[in-house]
């Protein structure tokens, strides 16, 4: 027999009933508990069955007792095996006098599997349990109430097996607020666990969690301000360094609520999130005498959080949950660079860095064709959600403002996707329009991209194609999302 049967077949466990002999009727239950123990890969010692006429039953229950080959000993618990155990008459006294110190030796084990295993079979007026003396303070099994023997049988079994319904977790891994000892640490994760575990386990507190956990996380972030006096380009690029473990711990949270949960709260919270990180994106916060580039690794930062908060909703299919992130619109309380506070769409978060151009400049062979697209892609380490996820989402954002602009809006919006110019190497479609060649998977996907129905698509993409200052790559609009094969398919 291979290892992997034994463990599914497992030699039977030899178990030893004891209890004080009554009624017919008694006796008769006491049988039946020991057939019922039996169908569970268990061999059952029971006077009844073991013992004849003119055997000596103190002898058998001494050995019993003392057999190195049972594993458990099961004492009934009713009044009578009270009575008389406390009393020393008959059986029950006689085993009360031999288990007794076996008990005390067993009860010096802490955890662990243990010998002796009361089942309370009566209780008193009172609903007092029959326990006798020497059995006091060990845990037993409610067998008194006939309504719960099912669950009482199943707790026996896993008793005798050794095999507890909670069996304790293994240590997870050092909590990084304890190690990082280099570098800003915001001191969040430990709220972020939280929300996380509130969350997977389904409690109604994980709301009230997840909303403590954003909001600290955006009062904390100001940790990664850069002094006016300080600000040099080296430094920005510094500072988007540092903020990678925060983009991790803030991008997991958003990954599990995309995961765990389709409740709008949730997602309104994403929403009310990054509006809280509007002011970050202002270069004269808090200042008198600012620095432009002060503000450009927020900017970073940010663009790059809204892009894994949108590829994780795309990847989870989150599509009517999406709309709470590109719809509703966010209050800037500052008025950005106007003079009063305004609703602006998700577009303000797609913001330029003078100082990564600056930096991309003075690189050797004249930089790279988008430094936030190398950025983007060189930070891209998690394996949830991979740098091509990114460049979906980028595309999706920029194609989903075309479809919100307004001819002749007085102040157009845009989202550049930065990351466009690796779609150049892609020789099919992004996954979300070809998995879109499915009717049923489209007519989920619309519903983020305003209902937009196939052939208003189709259009849009040969509109944009034919526009020669929209070209964003080699590849087309119209090649990015297979046009042709939109909805083809049942």
């Amino acid at each position: 027999m291979s290892p992997n049967e034994t463990d599914k077949n497992p030699p039977p466990v030899k178990v030893f009933i004891s209890y004080a002999w009554g009624s017919e009727e008694y006796n008769e239950w006491v049988r039946h508990l020991a057939e019922e123990i039996a169908d569970y890969n268990t061999i059952v010692e029971l006077d009844q069955w073991s013992l004849s006429v003119g055997a000596n039953k103190y002898v058998y229950m001494e050995r019993m007792v003392n057999d190195e080959n049972i594993k458990k000993v099961l004492i009934l618990c009713d009044k009578k095996y009270k009575e008389k155990a406390n009393d020393r008459e008959g059986g029950a006294g006689t085993e009360a006098t031999i288990i007794s110190p076996e008990i005390y030796k067993n009860a010096k084990k802490i955890s662990g599997a243990q010998k002796f295993i009361p089942l309370v079979i009566e209780r008193d007026e009172n609903k007092q349990e029959f326990i006798p003396t020497f059995l006091e303070g060990l845990i037993y099994i409610d067998f008194s109430d006939e309504s719960t023997r099912s669950d009482s049988i199943e707790q026996l079994v896993r008793v005798i097996h050794d095999k507890p319904q909670f069996v304790r977790p293994e240590p997870g891994k050092m909590p990084t607020f304890l190690t990082e000892e280099k570098g800003i640490n915001l001191g969040t994760s430990f709220r972020q666990h939280r929300a996380v575990e509130l969350l997977r386990n389904g409690k109604p507190e994980a709301l009230g969690a997840i909303k403590d956990y954003f909001s600290t996380f955006a009062d904390k972030l100001k940790a990664f301000d850069i002094p006016n006096d300080e600000v040099t380009s080296e430094l920005v690029v510094e500072r988007i360094k540092e903020m990678l473990p925060a983009r991790d711990e803030l991008v997991s949270m958003i990954e599990i609520i995309a995961h765990f949960s389709s409740d709008t709260a949730y997602y309104q919270e994403i929403h009310r999130f990054f509006e809280s990180l509007l002011p970050y994106l202002n270069e004269a916060r808090a200042l008198g005498n600012h620095h432009f580039w002060r503000a450009d690794h927020y900017k970073f930062f940010i663009h790059e959080m809204f892009l894994y908060a949108v590829a994780a909703l795309l990847k989870h299919d989150r599509f009517a949950e999406l709309n709470e992130v590109t719809i509703s619109g966010y209050l800037s309380r500052d008025g950005m660079h106007r003079r009063e506070p305004a609703l602006i769409n998700y577009t303000v978060f797609a913001t330029d860095s003078r100082a990564l151009e600056e930096y991309n400049s003075r690189l050797p062979n004249d930089g790279y064709r988008s430094i936030y697209a190398h950025f983007l892609n060189e930070r891209a380490n998690r394996e949830d959600i991979k740098f091509q996820d990114l460049a979906q989402a980028d595309f999706f954002l920029c194609l989903l403002n075309e479809i919100d602009t307004t001819p002749g809006e007085m102040i157009p919006t845009y989202w550049y996707p930065d990351t466009i110019g690796y779609a150049e190497r892609m020789y099919k479609p992004y996954e979300i329009f070809i998995r879109a060649q499915s009717e049923k998977y489209f007519e989920r996907l619309r519903v983020s991209m305003r209902d937009i129905t196939k052939e208003q698509l189709q259009d849009l993409a040969k509109k944009l194609d034919e526009d020669k200052n929209r070209m964003f790559s080699r590849n087309k609009v119209g090649f990015l999302i297979g046009a042709e094969r939109i909805s083809g398919r049942p």
